[in-house]
Formats: C-alpha cells, structure tokens, sequence
C-alpha cells in the first residue's frame, strides 16, 4: 500500500516502474464534477475534499471484519493507510477511523483559521423548519426483502428554538448541531461540516459537505419508519392476541347472547379470522429468521442455498393478501348477524391487522418475484 500510495503521489511512479501516465494520475485526482465550495466530491474513484484548509483524496473501505482507510495529500506529498482487523464494540472501528485521521491532520497540517460561528441569521427558525423532517438515504436497498429494514428506521432532522437543527451523529448516539450560514446551507456548529438543501426531482434533498456518495432524500408517508413500524408493533399485538384466544378458548366460557340457529356460523366465521391470524404469524416469524442474521452482521448466512426458502416466502406473501381479504369478508359477514356489537368490532381489529401484514410485505418488499437482494 506504501508503495501504491508514493506511486500516486509521484504522477504514477515509483522508481523504475510506471503504475499510470502522468495525465491519467492527475485526472484521477481531479474532480469528476463539481462541488459547491467546501463539499467533497467523486474524483474518478477518490473521494476529494478539503481537510484543515487542504485538498484530501482517498477512499475507505469496509467488509464484515477488515476496514481500511486510503488518504492522500497530493500538494503535500503526504499518505497515510491504515487498517482495522475487527469492527470492535459498539462498532468502535468508524471513530476509531476518524479519529486517528483527524488527528493526524490537526497534528501536523493543522488548520491555520479556526472556525467560529457566525450570529443566527433573520430567516434561521424559518428554514429550521423547511428542511426538518424524516429522511432515507439515497445509498439503500429499493427492492428485495432487505428493503424492510429501511421503511422501519430513518433519519430524522429537528428544528430547535433557536433556529438551528439538529441532525443524527453518524456514529454517535448525540444529534449533532448546526447553524445557518447562508441560505439553505448549515455549518455544524464548532466545525466545518456543511449541509445543504435542494430540491431534486421534487423530492427534498439534503447534501453532506462530507459525504459524496449519498444525499438524504424526504419519505414519502408510505415509507415513513413511524407509520410502517406502528402498522407492524400493532399488527403482531392483535395477532398474537387472537391466536392466544384461540389456544385458550377450550377454557373460556363460550360466547353469549348469540342466538342458537346463528351459533355455528359465527364459531365458522371466527375460525376463519384466527386461521388467517395464525398464518400471518407464522409467516411474519418466518421472515424474521431470515431477516435476524442481518442484524448480527451474519451476512455468511444468506447464499444460494437460501434460494428455495426466500423465493417460496416471497410467493407465500400471495397468501397474506389473500388472509386480508377473507378477514375483511369475516369481519364484513360477523356485522351482518345479530350478535353483541364486540364480535365485529373484534373481526374488523383483526381484519384490520391482517391487512397491516399485506401492506408490510408490499412496501418492505416481501411480497415479489425475484431472488435478487
């Protein structure tokens, strides 16, 4: 790597060996397109920015157990590369990263012009209030199972009193403060991190002074973490409570008020409700076995031999739909008897949750016809 990097730094050579021609190493530090002033950007592979005042390009890198760090200072004649055999606790590695490389920077190229935070600006609690709200990155998995994980937790951005936001750490459990310095355009406070606000194919976008690989784009409601995730909680409650009734109805006294010749059409239409209410739970517990390993980083796990499982859960999903509609014919038909006003409530709440099931296997991407993920 010692020798990839003085290779780079020498227009493509080293010693007797030529890696590039010289134009090709300077096209490959420049700019791929360019940035607002302060912002990095993609420099034919290198992420280009300016740390402490001076031009940085490098790249990181990241599998589940190795992560690097590549950084270059052309004008310097500087690089610096280090590694990381464990993601460490917490995943401690991407402080970790950070940390050394700043400090690095600031002990010896350190930034001649401190920043300082300028004075709130007149329209500050105003564009607080624009650019707050619920946003997905646009680096995410669209399609496939995996997709789930991105409509149940999103990034959310807060306007406070005083007109600055606060916006989610990256790897920190603190939001981190910014300040308005111009319009749309927030300076983290205390540094030089810089946001920025546009619209984008009519989509609110914000833009990290630091990160240009990704944007932060607005969610539509249909993929709103708060909405899909109350859908999901409430959903399991209902029917998990319906197939503890059901397990428990041998001991519970039998329904009232119910008149003899409607009896067994209502015990019919009930079974169907818990039948539907114990498929689904079998089918949400299934995609959850196959979705834990993701949340341990035991990606080893998913592989072709996965194939068979994931592709016949994703056709069962056809036969959550259909538990929805036969709630709702249930629940529709238990209104229609005269019997005590909680039987329908009852099979609407449960139909209700059927159909909250459907729509988590459509927008988390459950419910398709492709292997690919």
């Amino acid at each position: 790597m010692s020798r990839f990097m003085l290779a780079h730094l020498q227009d493509g050579h080293f010693g007797d060996a030529e890696i590039l021609q010289a134009d090709t190493a300077k096209r490959m530090h420049s700019p791929s397109e360019q940035a607002p002033p302060g912002f990095a950007t993609m420099a034919h592979g290198f992420f280009r920015e300016l740390r402490n005042g001076r031009t940085v390009i490098g790249h990181g890198g990241d599998t589940i157990f190795f992560h690097n760090e590549f950084e270059l200072l052309p004008a310097e004649g500087v690089g610096i590369d280090f590694t990381f055999n464990s993601r460490g606790r917490g995943d401690a590695v991407y402080l970790a990263r950070e940390a050394l490389f700043n400090g690095f920077m600031d002990r010896y190229f350190p930034d001649s012009a401190a920043p300082v935070d300028p004075p709130a600006l007149p329209t500050a609690l105003a564009d607080a209030q624009v650019i707050a709200g619920r946003y997905e990155s646009s680096r995410r998995i669209e399609h496939g199972f995996l997709s789930l994980f991105y409509v149940l937790q999103q990034s959310v951005i807060s306007a406070n009193p005083d007109g600055t936001i606060s916006v989610p750490g990256m790897f920190t459990p603190d939001p981190v403060t910014y300040r308005e310095i111009g319009p749309q355009l927030w300076r983290r406070a205390g540094g030089n991190q810089q946001l920025m606000l546009q619209t984008v194919s009519g989509v609110k976008t914000v833009v990290d002074g630091e990160d240009p690989t990704s944007v932060l784009q607005a969610v539509p409601l249909k993929r709103s973490s708060v909405l899909n995730l109350t859908v999901l909680v409430l959903a399991c409650l209902v029917l998990i409570w319906n197939l503890l009734a059901w397990l428990l109805s041998p001991w519970l006294r039998p329904p009232k008020n119910i008149p003899d010749d409607i009896v067994a059409r209502v015990r019919r239409l009930r079974l169907v409700l818990r039948t539907a209410a114990a498929f689904d739970v079998v089918y949400l517990a299934s995609w959850f076995m196959i979705l834990r390993p993701t949340l341990n980083l035991e990606l080893d796990f998913y592989s072709s031999n996965l194939d068979p499982i994931v592709g016949t859960l994703e056709v069962v999903g056809l036969l959550a739909i259909a538990a929805a509609v036969l709630g709702i014919w249930s629940a529709w038909h238990l209104s229609r008897l005269n019997i005590p006003r909680r039987f329908p409530l009852g099979g609407f709440v449960t139909a209700a949750a059927l159909l909250g099931v459907a729509w988590i296997g459509i927008i988390g991407g459950l419910i398709r016809f492709s292997l690919n993920y």
